[in-house]
């Protein structure tokens, strides 16, 4: 592409390009890391996120069927982990992805989460309480 007798795809614009696309992207994911909360009530998991477009979700205990935690070289080093919940609505996407949690408080959240899914669905089944 030539512009004005330049072309754009010459010298240091294609590296300025993708650096300015590059920042966009990190600026987007450390916005979403900061912005991203997430509870555990008595009946389900409820994640908030976001800066321009707010999204809160809840998902209840019995809707969880899975709950994954994963770790890569660099969070091994940092302690710390990601917490996936997938649920029955099918899709690959999870329902919820929690990142950057510390290990410990990773295995809690899960332990939690799934004590909380057994315990609803024991409550659907007639079970105790």
């Amino acid at each position: 592409v030539v512009t004005q007798g330049k072309d754009l795809f010459s010298g240091s614009a294609p590296l300025a390009i993708f650096g300015s696309i590059a920042a966009l992207g990190a600026i987007g994911s450390v916005a979403d890391y900061l912005t991203r909360r997430f509870a555990l009530t008595d009946g389900a998991l409820v994640v908030r996120q976001g800066v321009l477009r707010r999204r809160t979700r809840s998902i209840p205990f019995a809707r969880i069927q899975a709950v994954h935690t994963s770790q890569s070289l660099v969070q091994r080093v940092l302690r710390v982990g990601t917490l996936r919940v997938d649920t029955a609505s099918g899709g690959a996407a999870a329902e919820a992805e929690l990142s950057v949690l510390a290990w410990h408080d990773l295995d809690v959240v899960r332990t939690t989460l799934m004590a909380g899914r057994q315990a609803a669905l024991d409550q659907l089944a007639g079970g105790r309480p």
